[in-house]
């Protein structure tokens, strides 16, 4: 058996929409100092932002994309005569593009790269993934109420964008040198064994 799919992160966009809702100009946000000599009221509680200052801490690349992630598979399935046992051989392979990664251009190990604008994250669609995975799959079919089965997979996945799938943003450490974002995935998982038993027979006997 084989297959070959393409699944897109449509959920993307609702995300960019729901961060950009909280931008200037539809919404500001500010920090007050107040102590008991300057008690915060109705006339100092919305001060104007101090002039020349950007306050935006989330843009969008004007070129993102759509993340997408295709998938094939092969499977080879082999009944070994006489003893109930059958083998399966599976190879599938993932590969990402497009995927979401964060950045924060605006921030270097001295201080701000841009005078007057606050740190801020950018998302772009500059990511990308791939993962091969081999499973080896033996399993006997239920004779006298007893089967048995186990499955061993040996896979990589490597990224610079492990945050797909929904888990939180992860900011690039170096804008401008995504490259070294590159590395093992961070759900990358090398070795699986799974072993299972089913027994149909009662354990007590009355």
């Amino acid at each position: 058996r084989a297959g070959y799919g393409v699944n897109y992160n449509t959920g993307a966009y609702g995300g960019i929409v729901q961060q950009l809702a909280f931008q200037p100009p539809f919404s500001v946000t500010q920090t007050n100092i107040v102590s008991p000599s300057v008690p915060l009221t109705l006339q100092n509680g919305f001060p104007a932002p101090p002039p020349a200052t950007i306050t935006n801490n989330f843009g969008v690349n004007r070129d993102y994309r759509l993340g997408y992630v295709q998938t094939w598979n092969l499977n080879i399935q082999r009944e070994l005569r006489k003893s109930g046992l059958v083998l399966n051989l599976d190879y599938t392979g993932t590969k990402g593009t497009h995927l979401d990664i964060v950045e924060a251009p605006n921030r270097t190990p001295t201080g701000l790269r841009i005078p007057g604008v606050q740190p801020f994250s950018w998302e772009t669609s500059a990511g990308d993934s791939i993962l091969h995975a081999a499973t080896v799959r033996l399993r006997r079919r239920l004779q006298k109420g007893v089967s048995f089965g186990g499955s061993y997979t040996f896979s990589k996945s490597i990224d610079n964008a492990s945050n797909i799938g929904g888990g939180a943003s992860i900011v690039a450490q170096d804008a401008v040198d995504l490259a070294a974002e590159r590395g093992p995935s961070s759900f990358d998982q090398r070795h699986r064994l799974n072993l299972a038993v089913v027994n149909l027979h009662p354990l007590v006997h009355e």
